[in-house]
């Protein structure tokens, strides 16, 4: 199926808002509700999208931002490196030029004496086109409608880490079997993440280990009950360890969520873990993902 120029055109439109937006703005408060916000993207998902398709996070974008319009001030601007180092946000001059010499290959004071040509790239606020990012779409994906659920949950106390996850796994089962409230034949597992290892630290993100269960189940001990709504979700099946998941959700979002008119949904993914990780290999792993969509 070929990519859609109309969803295509959606989406840059909506990410060149934001890097408008930042290029004007890069010493504001730029959190990333509130560009998610600008963008009309779901707060749960933006900055996945802005990494997947923009190419670098959107700290570290910032930080390139401010390092180009530093460049153009050096050729155009009569201040000093030492106040157009401050003014980028740094906090020392030693900091910039060595910031600015792995951005540019060069020092800012040479950079300022050749004078060297600026590109329009440093004049004007940057610009993303996703007609040439998506050579092939992503194959294997399907759209599936969920029914609503009934699930137990507890929150790992370590993040994403596994000792954590694990652990967070063992306590629901203790609490599903006490209870005798899990769905005849094999339990479905879920892992719900709310936040991305990209931007906040494995063990500081929140991850809840999840399993279906009977909807007359009742929260009992740190253990939550509460229902999953349903809808339509893009499903991938994922084989292979945990670690590969970021790198099949960024191409989930930059070969396959452009091309169909889709957007992602104001909520969580869901992974449905259909091996156990204890006695399977992890290249056998089987994970699928579930994104939250809906029609643009």
């Amino acid at each position: 199926m070929p990519v859609s120029p109309d969803t295509n055109r959606e989406y840059e439109r909506r990410l060149n808002r934001v890097l408008e937006h930042l290029w004007y703005h890069p010493d504001d408060e730029n959190n990333l509700e509130k560009l998610a916000e600008i963008a009309c993207f779901s707060r749960f998902h933006f900055h996945r999208i802005f990494h997947s398709l923009v190419g670098e996070p959107v700290g570290v974008y910032v930080r390139q931002l401010r390092l180009r319009q530093a460049a153009y001030r050096l050729v155009y601007n009569s201040s000093s490196v030492t106040e157009i180092a401050l003014d980028a946000g740094f906090d020392s001059p030693a900091a910039f030029s060595r910031a600015f010499s792995r951005q540019f290959g060069e020092s800012p004071s040479r950079f300022r004496k050749r004078g060297k040509a600026l590109t329009e790239q440093y004049r004007q606020p940057p610009r993303v086109s996703l007609e040439q990012q998506v050579k092939q779409p992503m194959q294997g994906v399907e759209l599936v409608t969920l029914e609503p659920m009934t699930v137990a949950y507890v929150r790992s106390e370590q993040g994403y880490l596994q000792e954590g996850v694990s652990a967070a796994f063992e306590r629901l089962m203790e609490f599903s079997y006490a209870q005798n409230k899990l769905p005849s034949g094999e339990p479905l597992f879920i892992g719900i993440s709310w936040d991305d290892s990209q931007i906040i630290s494995p063990g500081e993100c929140r991850f809840e280990a999840a399993v279906m269960v009977h909807p007359d189940a009742q929260p009992a001990g740190g253990v939550g009950v509460r229902r999953l709504t349903g809808g339509l979700f893009a499903r991938y099946r994922h084989f292979g360890s945990y670690s590969g998941l970021s790198n099949t959700y960024a191409r989930l979002i930059r070969e396959w969520l452009v091309d169909p008119p889709y957007l992602m949904r104001n909520e969580p993914t869901r992974e449905y873990y259909r091996n156990n990780p204890d006695s399977t290999p992890p290249e056998d792993l089987l994970t699928e993902i579930h994104l939250p969509i809906k029609r643009l």
